[in-house]
This record gives C-alpha cells, sequence and structure tokens, in this order.
C-alpha cells in the first residue's frame, strides 16, 4: 500500500512514523524548507527563538512516551519556571493549577523535536502540493505518483483546497483559526524575573504571551542578555498582519517596556515571524471529519485543538485509520 502524506507539521511526522513502523514506506510532501509546523525555531545573531510552539506539555499523551523512551533525551530541558499573568500593565503569579503542568523545550530550539521525529522518513521538503487527483481505477494521483491512500496533514482551511479538487464533498470550513505575529526580540540586558512567561489570560491586551526564552533554558541568549518572543493577539495580529515588520517590532518593543522596564526599551536584535493559521478557534472532531470507508483523510490541530501534543494525537488517529 503506498501512502502519502501532506504537511510535515507534528501530525503528519506522528502519522508517517507510526506507518513506517507497520511496515509502509508513506511520502511526505512539505511546501517549507523546514519541517515541524508550528514547531519552529529561528536563529538571529547569538540569540535563538522558538516561532511558535514555545514550549511542549506532554499531559500524558503518545508524545510523552515517545519523547522520553523513543527519541533522544539530549537537550530535552524541564522548564522550572512557572507562568506568570499579567493585567493592567502588572505582572502576578499565574494559576497554580496550570503551572502543575509539566513544560518541555530542547536547548536547541524545539524544531529538535520535528527533526528527531522525522528522521529516517521519505520527506520530500520545498514541494508544494495544490491538487489530489482521483484516479478512475482507485487512487490519487500527486505530482505525478500514484497514491491508494493520502493524509491530509495541513490546517483545514488547506486541506479544504485540496479536498475539493480530489472531487470530494466534505466540507471543513466549520473550523476556523485565528492569526498570529511572533515577535523575536533580542536584549542586551539580563532578565530577573522568576518567570519564564507571562499571559493575559483574558487576551485584551495586543500582547497575549511573552516568552522569556533565556529564562526557559540555557543558551538562548549571550550571558547577560536576554532572548524573548511576544505573541500578539487575535485582534492584533489581524489588523497588523501586512504591516511593515519595523512597525509591528516597534510597537512591540513599546508594550515589552511598559510591562518589563526601561532596560528593555530597545532590542538590539528583532525579527517578525507571521503565523496565518496558528490555532483553531473551531475545531471538527477527527470521527466526524473522517467517514469510516474514505481513503482520504483529514488530521491535525483542527480536529483535536491547538497545542503539539494534540496535533501529534490527531496523526496517530490518522494512521490507525490508514492501518484498518
Amino acid at each position: 500500500m503506498k501512502v502519502a502524506i501532506i504537511g510535515a507539521g507534528l501530525a503528519g511526522l506522528a502519522c508517517a512514523r507510526v506507518l513506517r513502523q507497520n511496515g509502509l514506506a508513506p511520502v511526505i510532501y512539505e511546501k517549507s524548507h523546514v519541517l515541524g509546523g508550528r514547531a519552529a525555531t529561528r536563529r538571529n545573531g547569538e540569540y535563538l527563538f522558538d516561532t511558535g510552539a514555545t514550549s511542549i506539555s506532554p499531559r500524558g499523551l503518545a508524545i510523552d512516551k515517545v519523547m522520553r523512551e523513543e527519541l533522544s533525551t539530549e537537550g530535552l530541558v524541564h522548564i522550572e519556571r512557572p507562568i506568570h499573568i499579567h493585567a493592567m500593565g502588572r505582572i502576578s503569579a499565574g494559576d497554580p493549577m496550570k503551572n502543575r503542568i509539566e513544560r518541555y523545550v530542547y536547548t536547541d530550539g524545539i524544531n529538535v523535536l520535528a527533526r528527531r521525529l522525522g528522521e529516517g522518513l521519505d520527506i520530500r521538503m520545498q514541494t508544494l502540493v495544490e491538487r489530489i487527483d482521483r484516479l478512475p481505477v482507485g487512487g490519487y494521483e500527486i505530482l505525478g505518483d500514484t497514491y491508494d491512500r493520502v493524509v491530509l496533514a495541513v490546517p483545514l482551511p488547506q486541506a479544504q483546497a485540496l479536498l475539493e479538487s480530489a472531487g470530494d464533498p466534505r466540507r471543513v470550513t466549520a473550523a476556523t483559526y485565528r492569526p498570529c505575529l511572533s515577535v523575536l526580540l533580542g536584549y542586551a540586558a539580563p532578565f530577573s524575573g522568576n518567570f519564564f512567561a507571562v499571559i493575559d489570560p483574558e487576551q485584551r491586551h495586543p500582547l497575549t504571551w511573552l516568552s522569556v526564552e533565556s529564562a526557559k533554558c540555557a543558551g538562548r541568549a549571550p550571558e547577560g542578555h536576554s532572548a524573548m518572543v511576544a505573541q500578539m493577539s487575535p485582534d492584533y495580529s489581524r489588523s497588523r498582519y501586512d504591516a511593515p515588520d519595523e512597525q509591528i517590532i516597534h510597537e512591540t518593543a513599546k508594550d515589552v517596556e511598559r510591562l518589563l522596564g526601561a532596560e528593555f526599551s530597545t532590542p538590539v536584535a528583532s525579527d517578525v515571524k507571521r503565523w496565518r493559521y496558528s490555532q483553531p478557534e473551531a475545531t471538527i472532531a477527527y470521527e466526524t471529519l473522517n467517514p469510516r470507508l474514505t481513503d482520504l483523510y483529514v488530521c491535525g490541530d483542527g480536529t483535536r485543538g491547538g497545542r503539539l501534543e494534540f496535533a501529534y494525537e490527531s496523526g496517530l488517529q490518522a494512521a490507525a485509520s490508514v492501518l484498518r
């Protein structure tokens, strides 16, 4: 049985990994030059940033055993510091229950997880799949190759276009996504707080989440410097999505300065990562989206929820469907 997987985020990688363990040789098509989806890392000079998901919370799900037992644990770090909250310009202690959730990261960036999951898999990088053709004799054609089954492991709006190209009547437009601007900031100042991130739980402020990358683990910034990822609210991200980087960085740096103090007024390194499909705001359950007799499967965080561990679970569901 020949299987194609569209998308090398954690859902696609999870699916491919299980299929390979069961004797198949799936082919993954990924339009980007890196795999991992939101498990993304970017270096800017001497600063290292996780630009999408800034930590992994296994929560006892399948990815927990994979990370701890099946993959190398070199560089895997338990984040010791808590998450605090901010409101009205003030920072206070976060929810004790939520801070009991274990969070992990890799010293060389969260993308390490994706790279390790992808080891040994047939991944066609920088290969954009714009259509899938259903063959009259059964199966599908993708970029000149034929497959018996296809797994779509991409954001659901992108999956919709591929379903339509294959003549599949399923509609996934009920699943909506929020955009997110991730603003990467490096400062020539040490961070003295006792937390690694602050969140605006009400999402009233443009700055929804601030991850102090250099407080998560060592090696994210030079000695005496700080690295931070500011993730902006859906409203701000929509209104500024096409704005120049300079404007976004200037406005975000002002928000960080107001929150943390004058020593964080001027970043010495900065960049912007735009996530058009950051997290699903409304999901469609995997079982609802995938009829039992289909041979064209749809998975991803749009079927479970916007976290890496949930995306991984959805990939496992797709693999089980293929093997059924």
